[in-house]
């Protein structure tokens, strides 16, 4: 069996931390099943996510749940709007045909995006956090 801690080496872990930084949003590193394994920069989940768990962390955690479980079986990358109007995305990564992990990208919202019906109060107070910048 192929160890994740041999595959994500601490200077991979170190690259995810730069990407992260770089594009301004948080990308993770998840064993197939869901666990994590490595927060780019221990990046933590946006302020305005943060803020929209307090009332609907249920509803967040069982999105979460469904789009571990897709893209566990998924061969391909995808993204998807969670129900507080951001984006998230999953890419599935293999070695040697056989599944050993999933990097989740977001949260994040595109330039231009409207805030969701569900979050304008907080969107408005935290939009800066979970902007990426899309040229």
């Amino acid at each position: 069996m192929i160890r994740l801690q041999t595959i994500l080496k601490p200077e991979a872990q170190k690259m995810l931390g730069h990407f992260s930084s770089l594009l301004n949003v948080r990308l993770g590193f998840f064993a197939p099943d869901g666990t994590e394994i490595c927060i780019g920069g221990g990046r933590p989940i946006c302020t305005y996510c943060r803020l929209l768990r307090k009332t609907r962390d249920k509803d967040c955690r069982a999105l979460d749940r469904r789009m571990f479980a897709r893209a566990r079986h998924s061969k391909h990358s995808f993204s998807y709007s969670c129900h507080g109007g951001l984006t998230e995305a999953f890419v599935p990564v293999d070695l040697d045909g056989k599944r050993i992990g999933l990097v989740m990208v977001g949260q994040f919202r595109a330039e231009g995006q409207i805030p969701p019906p569900d979050g304008t109060v907080l969107w408005g107070r935290t939009s800066v956090s979970c902007y990426l910048h899309v040229d």
